[in-house]
C-alpha cells in the first residue's frame, strides 16, 4: 500500500476498509491483548508475535508530535520546513516504515 492510497482505501461492505495489510491488536495492559491476538492467530491468514511496545516508547504521551514540532520550529527552518512536510505527511510516512518493518517478518 503506498502513502498516497493511505487515505482512500476501498470500504467493503461491512464498513471496513479492504487491506491486506497488517492487523493491530492494540489495547491496555492486563487487558486481554495477548490472549485475543492468540485467538486471532488460530485462522490461517493471521499470525502474531511479540509485544511491540516499542511504539508506546516512540510515540506515547505525545512525543511523536512533540518530536515534529520541535523539528520543524527550528528558527533556522530545519528540513521538514524548508520541504514543506506538514505533520499527517509526516506520521503517513513513519506509519508506512513501521507497516514496511512488520511486513518484513
Amino acid at each position: 500500500m503506498s502513502v498516497d492510497s493511505l487515505a482512500t482505501d476501498q470500504v467493503n461492505d461491512m464498513g471496513c476498509p479492504d487491506s491486506d495489510g497488517p492487523v493491530f491488536v492494540i489495547g491496555c495492559p492486563r487487558s486481554g491483548t495477548s490472549a485475543l491476538s492468540w485467538a486471532v492467530a488460530q485462522h490461517p491468514n493471521f499470525w502474531t508475535s511479540a509485544e511491540s511496545d516499542f511504539m508506546h516508547h516512540l510515540f506515547g504521551k505525545r512525543k511523536l508530535e512533540s518530536a515534529y514540532r520541535e523539528a520543524y520550529d527550528r528558527p533556522d527552518r530545519g528540513w521538514l520546513s524548508k520541504n514543506e512536510v506538514d505533520y499527517p505527511e509526516f506520521c503517513a510516512h513513519l506509519g508506512a516504515g513501521i507497516d514496511r518493518l512488520f511486513r518484513s517478518r
